[in-house]
């Protein structure tokens, strides 16, 4: 079998990833417009490919690549373990291929940063070229790192510098991220298939389930409140650069607070569906459906109650009615999560259109939290009843020909 088979598949895979990612880049680059005026922008690209040093450059990019990466990554290796395994394939080619789609899938993220950096070095004698290449070849060690394979330890330790050295644009780091990368590629193996195991030791019944999501997510529940945290400086940069009236100040707290438990709750939801889908098994327990929808709501929320801290320094009683987002946008994320295979777009990309409507509402003005809190029950009963009516053991399809796969029991 060649590889060509492979390779469009898997462009396709990373064409789709980067279609979903490229509405929430122009949306934010929007907002950021929007708010934070043209001249910010200028001043941040500047700040970051013109005037920091190769070490601070790389280590910026490669974060924002990173993240990205393992966001379409969960999405890549879904089922990578399952029926692509019996194609006459090699182990190398499938990790190439996965790397391939998670590679495409930064393709709006690489525009933009691609953007930022023309416009950083524009006032500078300096070729845009390296820091293109460096963001190409960066976005490609991103993607190597976070595809899972083995041995892992290999992976993070090549992988991560040449994130780096790559993002940092500078021609003799670039060379030597390739060769890092030459070497991660040759030194690694096949897709390593996901790990089984038990919770360890016992865990009371009120903290079962939010122990069951946190192992689900693992190390990655980090990434909401990291995510999260980005609002909340942007919106002491934008305090700290304009000379705003003291009735703005309050306004910006609220809408910087509701956007940051946006994003964090979008983040943290987004990873849960895809590493903990619906459990038939669950929902044959004397659970009831409510008590299934807040105990997701409850582990959602307290990520995102991490990110309340920087506000809380802001302004505290603006940080409060900012808050009051938090306990519907909670709800609301639980219940997607139950429905998160019937929908066409993601969970992250559906609580985040949501959500950002609360905030603009709580931003323009306090009385919409009241408004939001009073909304709770309703938006709670919805979600409980999307949940009674999901049928567990529906059939979801994994956009694959049923032709040749072995579980479908099709004759052919």
């Amino acid at each position: 079998m060649t590889s060509a088979p492979f390779v469009r598949f898997h462009a396709r895979v990373g064409v789709r990833l980067a279609f979903r990612l490229l509405a929430p880049v122009l949306a934010g680059l929007f907002a950021f417009y929007y708010l934070l005026k043209p001249e910010f922008l200028l001043l941040l690209a500047r700040q970051l490919f013109g005037r920091s040093t190769p070490l601070a450059q790389g280590a910026a990019v490669g974060a924002i690549l990173l993240l990205t990466a393992r966001m379409a990554s969960l999405r890549v290796s879904f089922g990578l373990g399952g029926w692509l395994r019996h194609l006459p394939a090699s182990a190398r080619l499938e990790r190439q291929t996965a790397a391939f789609a998670v590679f495409l899938a930064q393709a709006p993220l690489l525009f933009t940063l691609a953007a930022l950096s023309a416009f950083g070095t524009r006032d500078m004698d300096r070729s845009i070229l390296p820091s293109v290449a460096g963001l190409l070849v960066a976005a490609a060690a991103a993607a190597m790192t976070v595809v899972p394979s083995a041995p892992v330890l290999l992976r993070w330790m090549l992988g991560l510098p040449a994130t780096v050295a790559a993002g940092s644009g500078r021609p003799a780091l670039l060379l030597a991220s390739v060769a890092l990368l030459l070497i991660l590629d040759r030194r690694s193996g096949g897709i390593e298939p996901a790990r089984s195991g038990r919770l360890q030791g016992r865990l009371p019944p009120s903290l079962f389930w939010l122990g069951l999501d946190a192992r689900a997510l693992g190390w990655t529940i980090v990434l909401g409140p990291i995510a999260g945290f980005f609002p909340a400086a942007l919106t002491r940069l934008f305090l700290d650069n304009n000379d705003l009236p003291a009735g703005a100040i309050p306004a910006a707290v609220r809408l910087g607070c509701a956007l940051s438990l946006v994003v964090c709750v979008a983040v943290t939801s987004g990873l849960l569906a895809a590493r903990r889908p619906t459990w038939p098994w669950s929902r044959s327990l004397a659970r009831t459906s409510g008590r299934r929808i807040l105990s997701d709501a409850a582990f959602l929320a307290l990520p995102a109650a991490v990110g309340l801290i920087p506000f809380f320094l802001l302004d505290d009683r603006a940080t409060l009615a900012g808050a009051a987002l938090l306990p519907a946008l909670a709800v609301r994320a639980a219940g997607a999560i139950q429905t998160a295979s019937e929908s066409r777009f993601g969970v992250s990309w559906t609580l985040t259109v949501e959500g950002s409507v609360g905030a603009m509402a709580i931003g323009l003005s306090p009385f919409s939290a009241i408004l939001l809190l009073g909304l709770f029950p309703l938006i709670l009963g919805d979600s409980r009843r999307r949940e009674r009516n999901l049928k567990a053991t529906r059939w979801v399809e994994l956009r694959h020909s049923a032709a040749g796969d072995s579980l479908t029991w099709s004759g052919r």
